[in-house]
């Protein structure tokens, strides 16, 4: 006779309900008073976990409507233990806050790094930290609530001016404006300080990146042929 459930069965009849295994010398579980071997207890009744795909026997943690092994609920980016801490969500994946917020979250119009906490300014239908909504070229902040707009960045009034202004021909810049230390010019009145050429002559792209082809200290301009030289 077997003992179980606090039932007793003849050997031969100590059978696993589904596929009728033996399960004497066994381990099995009991379901509604019904015996089930392990196999057909995972099959039929067992929890998953949503990391590995693995039946978990023991403890385990619901999250996001699913279950997982305690060491497999980590984030999806950084692998720490997420715990009781913070858990954000995407696509179906959990992230500790931190990591979600790198990668996901609102990040600054200036310093594109995330908006982690606190509060955040809404200008030009985009989101600043506070501290980073200042004017493009002096940094500072503005006195009041009144800026000035230029190519998607704020100003104040002083360089507002100066931005739309080429310092050589004093005309306005109506297009494309190159910016060297804290002045603006017509992409075709910016010059090398010591063999003048014009940076649009020297530049392969207009739109490329300016110090690619000079070297810019304060507000002079050196082409990379003069500094290969040392002719500054």
């Amino acid at each position: 006779m077997v003992k179980a459930n606090n039932k007793f069965y003849h050997q031969r009849h100590f059978l696993c309900s589904s596929c009728n295994k033996s399960l004497c010398n066994e381990a099995y579980q009991v379901v509604d008073d019904n015996l089930f071997c392990i196999n057909c207890y995972n099959n039929q009744c067992g929890i998953k976990c949503a990391f590995c795909n693995q039946y978990i026997d023991g403890e385990y943690i619901t999250a996001m409507s699913k279950n997982w092994h305690p060491q497999h609920f980590c984030c999806t980016e950084c692998h720490e233990p997420l715990g009781n801490g913070i858990i954000e969500e995407k696509d179906g994946k959990p992230y500790c806050h931190k990591d979600y917020q790198r990668l996901f979250g609102i990040k600054c119009s200036k310093c594109n790094e995330p908006i982690l906490s606190g509060g955040y300014i809404t200008a030009l239908e985009k989101p600043w930290h506070v501290d980073c909504f200042v004017c493009n070229v002096c940094n500072e902040p503005f006195s009041s609530t009144s800026f000035y707009e230029l190519d998607g960045m704020p100003y104040c009034a002083n360089h507002y001016k100066i931005a739309t202004e080429c310092d050589y021909c004093k005309s306005k810049i109506m297009d494309k404006r190159t910016k060297v230390g804290d002045k603006f010019y017509h992409a075709n009145h910016v010059y090398c300080t010591c063999c003048k050429n014009p940076v649009s002559n020297l530049m392969a792209n207009e739109n490329d990146d300016i110090t690619k082809y000079f070297q810019i200290t304060g507000n002079n301009v050196v082409c990379k042929n003069c500094v290969a030289s040392q002719a500054f």
